[in-house]
C-alpha cells in the first residue's frame, strides 16, 4: 500500500506529511509540534521561524532522550526481578 499523504498546518504554514501512520496520529505529532513552537514564540517574539524549528527539535529531542534513559532504567530493574525470581524457582 503506498504511503499516504495528510495535510497539516505548523504555525500557519501546511505541509504535506506522507507515511504508513494513521492520520490521526501524523496530525496529533503536527500538532505537538506546532503547540511547542507557538510556546516558544510567545517567549521569545522576534525569533526567527527557523531558530524555532531548531530550538522544538532539540527540546523534543531532550525529552525523548530522558524517556528512553528512563526506559532503559525499568528494563534493568525488571530484568533484575525476572532473574530474581527465576533463582527463586531453581532451589
Amino acid at each position: 500500500m503506498p504511503p499516504k499523504s495528510v495535510e497539516v498546518t505548523i504555525m500557519g504554514q501546511p505541509y504535506s506529511v506522507k507515511g504508513d501512520a494513521d492520520e490521526e496520529y501524523i496530525r496529533r505529532l503536527a500538532g505537538l509540534v506546532d503547540g511547542r513552537m507557538r510556546e516558544l514564540f510567545k517567549k521569545n517574539p522576534s525569533m526567527t521561524p527557523l531558530k524555532a524549528s531548531i530550538m522544538t527539535a532539540l527540546n523534543l529531542a531532550d525529552q525523548l532522550t530522558q524517556c528512553e534513559k528512563s526506559c532503559d532504567q525499568v528494563n534493568r530493574v525488571l530484568r533484575d526481578k525476572v532473574e530474581a525470581l527465576s533463582n527463586m524457582l531453581e532451589i
